[in-house]
């Protein structure tokens, strides 16, 4: 019997790689949306999204409590006139129109407000996988538990009103 040993070549044990800081950014005319996180271990993790617009203060959003699976990078309509913000894991979603975010920054409240159903038992739970499916329509999901309960929000047009006073006043 002959016993024949061999010998791999050595294999370097990789440790984990240093943070490095990571930022990703959309826009829209008058609007700029800002993620800042840290790459670690092959995996982006965003922790903050920053909202700018034309002459208002910026609205800040802790992401530490939205996870990842949650949320989208695509938060303004496809027409660039509103945004969806998911503001926390439990919710609500806000959709403000761009032409009045630096108002909404100031405290005014959103253009809609999208929440889950509260139930007794479970409550509403987590709100996720909001998206525009049109420049008017946004769907999102909530619920504690799977499969998650889907609603469609068609946003409603705002029409002026023409008072008989008004129309004297045009030609």
């Amino acid at each position: 019997m002959v016993l024949a040993g061999c010998s791999s070549p050595q294999v370097e044990r990789s440790t984990p790689s240093e943070p490095r800081a990571i930022e990703h950014v959309e826009s829209c005319p008058g609007a700029r949306a800002t993620w800042r996180g840290s790459h670690e271990d092959g995996n982006d993790i965003y922790s903050t999204l920053t909202l700018t617009s034309d002459g208002g203060k910026p609205i800040k959003i802790d992401l530490e409590d939205v996870p990842r699976a949650n949320w989208s990078f695509s938060i303004f309509s496809p027409d660039c006139q509103r945004v969806l913000l998911l503001l926390s894991r439990g919710g609500p979603y806000h959709v403000v129109r761009l032409d009045h975010l630096a108002r909404y920054a100031a405290g005014e409240p959103p253009e809609l407000e999208l929440h889950g159903k509260s139930d007794a038992q479970t409550g509403a739970g987590n709100l996720r996988d909001g998206a525009w499916l049109s420049n008017t329509e946004i769907s999102y999901a909530w619920g504690c538990c799977d499969p998650p309960t889907v609603e469609r929000v068609v946003i409603p047009e705002v029409r002026a009103t023409i008072t008989p006073r008004a129309r004297m006043l045009v030609p």
